[in-house]
């Protein structure tokens, strides 16, 4: 487990990192095939994200009482706004 400080300073290293990258445009200096590889990733986290979050959402909101919750992924994007 980090500390306080740890996490901190892992933080700070990041917010540096993702400001130099965005000045230097690191990515788009990269070759396509791995530009497109990193898009792919990138979409396919995004949806595995998106998923777990629905499903939790979908499972808490049919276990209510009057069974007028939400189904299924579909409606639960659809509700509250979630496409990936």
């Amino acid at each position: 487990m980090a500390t306080a400080k740890q996490k901190r300073a892992a933080r700070k290293n990041v917010k540096k990192a993702a400001t130099v990258a965005r000045e230097k445009r690191t990515i788009a200096h990269l070759p396509k095939s791995v530009r497109t590889a990193l898009g792919k990733q990138a979409a396919s986290v995004a949806r595995r994200k998106n998923a777990d979050f629905c499903q939790s959402l979908s499972v808490s909101f049919c276990d209510e009482e009057d069974g007028k919750g939400v189904e299924d992924e579909h409606q639960c994007k659809i509700k509250f706004g979630f496409w990936s």
